[in-house]
């Protein structure tokens, strides 16, 4: 028998029924994420334009805003894969709790 009802996690209502593909569609986006951080590293920095102080300067401070500050794409990038974790997380526990709740009802009857 489908679990019947619904849970609320990060502020999303889902139908317990759904939850095994709803953690399945989070870790198959984090898994994109976990990729995309990686790239983007190497596809985000860009090298001096010349072999002078103004080009390494900037160079320099877009790698570091793009890729090392607070707001930067890679810090955006992680923030998002983090919370897909916390999701996954929060579902997975969900699950594990239904099927506990279940095979102790199954034992009463």
């Amino acid at each position: 028998m489908a679990p019947q009802g619904s849970v609320s996690v990060d502020g999303m209502k889902i139908d317990l029924a759904q939850v095994p593909a709803a953690i399945q569609l989070y870790r198959e986006t984090r898994d994109r994420m976990n990729d995309l951080a990686g790239r983007a590293g190497a596809d985000l920095q860009i090298e001096p334009m010349g072999n002078d102080d103004v080009s390494r300067d900037v160079a320099h401070e877009f790698n570091t805003r793009n890729l090392q500050s607070t707001g930067s794409v890679a810090a955006a990038i992680t923030a998002f894969r983090d919370r897909l974790n916390t999701i996954i997380d929060q579902l997975t526990a969900v699950q594990q709790q239904y099927r506990l709740t279940d095979d102790s009802n199954k034992t009463k009857f």
